[in-house]
């Protein structure tokens, strides 16, 4: 991507896309080495979803020891695509360029803080239906439609129910919490109640002039 960003100097998208549902990772870095692509796989693929099959173009930041070894420890097959034919892996290059298209108009005025506008356009490629599958990504993926911002004003009555159901809580939440307040009342007064007969007691002694019994030690 260029130019490069402004204040973090990043001028590499890192991109995977899911064949099945089309679901799509990316994230923004200053360089696409090895260790860079260890790092995306690592936190961005293996530890989010699965240990899945990766098909990969034939840089040197995805032919090396490092994504070697990386493959071997978790069991993952890596094939490569024919060089210079950039349909053997078209669903990438496909998602690339819905990618950079986004990114071109939603930074038309910002162009040096691309990467700051990353997260949302992958959130509008992912929350948006595809031809081939008529759902979305993030739908085949987590078995859930997502809820954007637009159904906080037109609310849907998965929204409504989550509403109740919130409503509910906090009100049995309210109802213990009062059941508990109550026993902690009732708790003070049995503990307290002999003391405070036993200081009008004294108090009356005192008044009246009535002596009360003398204390005895049991030491001789």
């Amino acid at each position: 991507m260029q130019p490069a960003t402004k204040h973090t100097r990043r001028q590499f998208i890192l991109v995977a896309t899911d064949y099945a549902t089309k679901m799509l990772e990316a994230d923004a870095t200053r360089r696409d080495d090895a260790a860079t692509v260890f790092k995306f796989l690592f936190e961005f693929i293996i530890t989010r979803y699965e240990c899945p099959k990766l098909i990969s173009d034939q840089g040197t930041h995805f032919l090396n020891s490092v994504i070697e070894d990386l493959t071997f420890h978790f069991q993952i097959k890596h094939r490569k695509t024919i060089p210079y034919d950039p349909k053997t892996n078209g669903l990438t290059e496909k998602s690339n360029g819905l990618l950079c298209k986004i990114l071109l108009k939603v930074t038309v005025n910002h162009t040096h803080d691309w990467d700051i506008k990353l997260l949302a356009t992958i959130w509008a490629y992912i929350t948006a239906e595809k031809v081939t599958t008529k759902l979305t990504p993030y739908f085949l993926t987590y078995d859930q439609h997502p809820i954007l911002p637009i159904k906080f004003e037109v609310p849907t009555h998965r929204l409504l129910d989550r509403r109740r159901l919130d409503e509910e809580e906090r009100k049995d939440g309210d109802f213990m919490f009062e059941k508990e307040s109550v026993k902690v009342t009732r708790a003070e007064e049995f503990t307290f109640a002999p003391l405070q007969e036993r200081t009008i007691e004294h108090k009356w002694m005192a008044d009246s002039g009535v002596q009360g019994p003398k204390e005895t030690s049991d030491c001789v």
